[in-house]
Order: structure tokens, then sequence, then C-alpha cells
């Protein structure tokens, strides 16, 4: 039922003009400023798994932007708070056919504060396969010790983090994503702190990783 929703929805990103974003993918947009909406997503231009990666990359924000219109349609009278549903993207690897894209936006419904919140996507064009975080690594690599070690090494150098932040360790699908030189693992809020700490972020090194992940992922240098 989700899919089909989504995918009737996806035609409304083609509103406002479609700009190039890499030569493979090309941004739709939904801009109704009256309605605080500036919604932009990513999509593949052409591909055998070019429909199921797209509703994948704009479920996030297709998601975030049905609960604000039904927010509208419940609090209309109070319209002039200034209600605002954002949504952007960066497209953080790309590379050999391997593509991670981080989604990202804003949302404003009313109260003390917004939320803003992540999500990524990181895949292999040629045949359509997601990654999640265990998927990046060869069997028996035991690289959840590693990136654990990491990342409480890396807590206990951020002031005021030891005493606030619970980790609970990676798991196989822990959020991430991958730039040239990194693995980023990160998590939304709420889930390993306060609000006040926003998403935290723990950007690996990854050449520290690079024996440990699978010969696709692994970068030859």
């Amino acid at each position: 039922m989700l899919k089909k929703l989504l995918l009737s929805l996806i035609p409304l990103f083609l509103i406002a003009n479609i700009a190039c974003a890499s030569p493979r993918i090309v941004s739709r947009e939904l801009k109704e400023a009256e309605n605080g909406i500036d919604i932009t997503v990513p999509a593949l231009v052409s591909g055998e798994h070019a429909e199921e990666l797209n509703i994948l990359l704009s479920k996030p924000a297709l998601e975030k932007f049905l609960a604000y219109n039904e927010m509208l349609v419940d609090w209309s009278e109070y319209i002039d708070k200034n209600f605002t549903c954002f949504a952007n993207y960066h497209i953080k690897y790309d590379k050999d056919g391997l593509m991670s894209i981080v989604l990202y936006g804003y949302q404003y419904m009313g109260g003390a504060h917004g939320a803003s919140w992540r999500a990524s996507v990181t895949f292999r064009e040629k045949d359509g396969t997601v990654f999640t975080l265990d998927g990046l690594f060869e069997q028996g690599s035991d690289y959840q010790t590693t990136i654990n070690e990491l990342i409480n090494a890396e807590i206990g150098r951020r002031s005021g983090w030891p005493d606030a932040v619970e980790f609970p360790g990676v798991v196989a699908n822990t959020n991430f994503y991958l730039t040239e030189e990194a693995l980023v693992i990160y998590y939304l809020p709420y889930e390993m702190a306060p609000f006040s700490f926003g998403l935290p972020t723990f950007v690996l090194d990854r050449y520290t990783l690079n024996s440990m992940f699978k010969e696709e992922i692994r970068d030859p240098k």
C-alpha cells in the first residue's frame, strides 16, 4: 500500500524545475511557499532498477510530507504559526556505480521546537543492491568491535558526552553513509542522547576499516 502511495505522489515533484545534481541524478522539487513546503528529492535518470531505487530515495521526504499535509488539514486555523516542511539531499559518494546519498530535512509543526531528520541510502546501480551496514563488511571481520571502540573513544574525547550519552553499539542496520575518506555513523534525536545533542555523528577513517570491507567497497589505495 505504501509503495503504491509513494508512486502516486512522486509526480508531484515535477511541479518545479528539474535541476541536474549529477550526470545520473536529477532533483525533483515540490515548493508551496504559502504552506511552508520546500522539498527536493533525488531521482535516478535511468537504469533497470531506477524505479525501485527512486521510491526508496523519495520515501523519507514523502512520509514527512504526508504527515505535514495531514497536520495542515487538522490545524488549518493555525497556519500563521509559520509551519515548515523542508527536505533536501547530498550525494556523498559516487564511484564505480556505487552511490551513497544522504537525505535530510526539518519540520516545524508547532510547539517548542521543530525536528531535524536524516536518512541515507547506499546502493549499487547495476543490480539495485541496497547496502546495510553489515552488508559492507566481509563475514567474520568483527567490524562491530572495531567500530564500537572507535566511537567510544570519540565519545570520551567530546566534552560533556560521556555522562550524557548511552551508546548502544552498532548493529547490522545502524544508519551510515560513505564518503571518499570516511564511513559515517549517525543516530537520530533521542536514539542515544538528549534532543539537545542533535543527530550524533561519528566520522570514521575509511582506511582504518579498509581491510574489513568487502572487495567492492574497499578502496584500492
